[in-house]
């Protein structure tokens, strides 16, 4: 080794021998900190041996690594491994995974094993098996999927691919509990990408640099087949469907060909339950994917079959109205929204056909409730226009006072009686509720749900 005083440096030859051991015994969460990894958690005991031999030019490390009690956790998704076991060996520029195994806390299991490491040009090689066996991959409060697969990681010179088949055993997605469409995405200028140095240069180092990593995307050839057992609910659907679907392309360009078809379901709309007898939605395989949709409900009122159906693709659907015998779009929709021909509206009543007419021909419409809703500054405006057995009209507006607390007024003008509740949800399945009326009617209920 030579030490350079006037500019500090280390000088090793390349051919200077290596010897040296590396001993960790203790936790995981440390080290796992040092990777940086957003929105992930890691923990367990870690026992590692790693025995250094060779030369500067080529180190020989050989040792082993054992974790047990390990546990990670991805954020984002509610992925969760717990119970987790791993087996490695380390031989040269070599891991072999010789056991991999853990829980997802629901009962699913997980198993892995294979092998990763450098060329002697210093690229990645990998050939990694993973198997899951009802695994909750998805654990948020929209959606929650459940699934076995078996999956391939292939990395060499020749190949860079996943491959495998999913196979969901249960997926519950809730519409309703996602995101609205009116979320605004914040774009990002990047004005200096470049990392300053400590001389005041750049940090462009040139071939003295770490080799570019392998700009080949990685292939996909996946296949998602589930008979059954993809619940989609929430904004009045209750529907469940089945897929089969060819994931081929890219990870940064997927291709996605095949098809959801509808098994059972329901859409409640203005109070009535239409039957969905038919659904489809097709996909392609285009860059930018754009799903055909395919779907009819049904629903019969006093003598007249109506089908509503939704086509053509996601971007820009049709609904379109059809009755038997036949009625025009406005005089259906009437019957559909209040059981009432167009000439028996009340004006009110005939703003809102308007809205749902315009709607139905791919313009925005009037919405009176809607914009009723704004002003006010509430979350739920509701005018119930009630029937031959109701007690008038019944005119309901509730906002939430806190993320915990719900009031809601409601009032009759047929009885005059006034109702006001309060919601409180204690926890996430526990929750208050106190009832008070004009009419003495008053209560105080304590609810519990669990979802399941």
């Amino acid at each position: 080794m030579r030490l350079n005083l006037v500019q500090p440096a280390f000088d090793l030859p390349d051919d200077a021998p290596l010897e040296g051991e590396m001993i960790w015994q203790g936790a995981l969460a440390p080290l796992f900190m040092i990777l940086d990894l957003p929105q992930q958690e890691a923990s367990g005991d870690l026992d590692a041996t790693i025995k250094i031999a060779g030369t500067i030019e080529s180190p020989e490390p050989k040792g082993m690594i054992s974790l047990k009690n390990g546990r990670y956790e991805h954020l984002p998704s509610g992925f969760l491994a717990t119970d987790l076991a791993l087996d490695a060996r380390l031989d040269g520029l070599k891991l072999t995974i010789e056991s991999l195994a853990a829980q997802d806390g629901n009962g699913g299991r997980i198993s892995g094993a294979g092998s990763a490491g450098l060329s002697p040009e210093g690229e990645l090689l990998a050939d990694l098996d993973l198997s899951l066996d009802g695994v909750t991959v998805v654990r948020r409060v929209e959606a929650r999927a459940i699934t076995s697969a078996q999956l391939k990681f292939e990395k060499s010179p020749a190949i860079h691919r996943l491959s495998g088949r999913i196979e969901p055993t249960r997926a519950d997605i809730d519409i309703a509990k996602s995101l609205p469409d009116d979320v605004t995405s914040i774009e990002v200028t990047e004005i200096d990408s470049r990392v300053a140095r400590m001389d005041g240069g750049d940090d462009d180092t040139g071939d003295q640099g770490l080799a570019p990593p392998d700009e080949r995307p990685l292939a996909l050839d996946l296949k998602i087949a589930a008979p059954r057992r993809i619940f989609i609910r929430g904004r009045g659907l209750d529907s469940e469907w089945a897929l089969d679907l060819d994931i081929d392309g890219s990870a940064d360009t997927p291709l996605i060909t095949g098809s959801a078809r509808l098994v059972k379901g329901a859409f409640d709309f203005a109070g009535r339950r239409l039957i969905l007898d038919n659904g489809q939605i097709l996909l392609t395989g285009n860059a930018n994917p754009d799903p055909l949709l395919d779907i009819t409900a049904r629903d019969q009122i006093d003598g007249l079959a109506i089908v509503l159906q939704l086509s053509g693709p996601l971007s820009a659907p049709v609904i379109s109205l059809q009755s038997t015998p036949s009625l025009p779009e406005d005089e259906i929709l009437a019957r559909l929204l209040f059981g009432e021909q167009v000439s028996d509206l009340t004006p009110l009543e005939a703003m809102q056909l308007a809205s749902a007419l315009a709607s139905l021909s791919g313009g925005g419409g009037l919405d009176v409730i809607g914009a009723a809703r704004s002003t006010l500054g509430l979350d739920r405006l509701n005018i119930d226009m009630g029937g031959e057995d109701t007690a008038g009209t019944r005119l309901t507006g509730g906002k939430y006072l806190t993320d915990d607390i719900y009031l809601e007024i409601s009032t009759e003008t047929g009885t005059g009686i006034t109702t006001g509740t309060i919601e409180w949800a204690l926890t996430r399945n526990l929750g208050v509720r106190s009832e008070m009326s004009s009419s003495k009617d008053n209560s105080v209920s304590l609810r519990w749900s669990w979802s399941y």
